[in-house]
């Protein structure tokens, strides 16, 4: 792994750094573990990284676990963080205190507080959502201060399943009622 005194490591498939420090940079290489206090990472990917704040652009890292995550034009796959930032990338499933996402995808957000801004996603679940342009196949949010598009929210959530209720309600009494006409 590097330290500040070798900014930069050369391309390596596999390479482990199990020791933490107090800076870590990693550029254009394939890295299995990750581990410093703060981690920047440069067109590169990387299978896990644990750190306080992590910051990669234009790259890859499939678990991320810090206090501070920052990702610019990359991708990140399972993120817990308290803070989580995210400019014109991607991330699969996101846990996060607070959680800033702007052109970006997300599978799953999680967050107490988001602010998002042209942000498509599958699962937002959040307790206060700020933002624009905002895309979401379901969302469940105690505030909403953002235009939304959702294929279902809270009150859809709600509907859907008062109208399914009522409709296997009505289905379970006719097949009743048609099996006492049979006997």
């Amino acid at each position: 792994m590097t330290t500040p005194e070798s900014p930069t490591q050369e391309p390596d498939s596999g390479a482990t750094n199990s020791q933490p420090s107090e800076m870590t940079e990693v550029s254009q290489s394939t890295v299995e573990s990750v581990q410093g206090e703060v981690v920047h990472l440069n067109q590169c990917g990387v299978n896990r990284v644990t750190a306080e704040a992590v910051e990669f652009n234009n790259g890859g890292a499939g678990q991320v676990t810090a206090q501070q995550v920052s990702v610019q034009s990359g991708a990140a796959g399972l993120v817990q963080t308290g803070t989580f930032n995210l400019s014109n990338g991607s991330a699969l499933a996101v846990t996060s205190q607070e959680a800033q996402l702007s052109k970006s995808n997300v599978g799953l957000l999680v967050a107490q507080a988001a602010n998002l801004t042209d942000t498509r996603s599958g699962l937002v679940v959040a307790r206060e959502l700020q933002g624009e342009r905002v895309r979401s196949v379901v969302l469940l949010a105690g505030r909403v201060d953002a235009p939304v598009e959702t294929l279902l929210d809270n009150r859809s959530v709600a509907l859907y399943g008062i109208i399914t209720g009522a409709v296997a309600g009505m289905v379970y009494g006719l097949w009743k009622v048609f099996l006492r006409r049979k006997s």
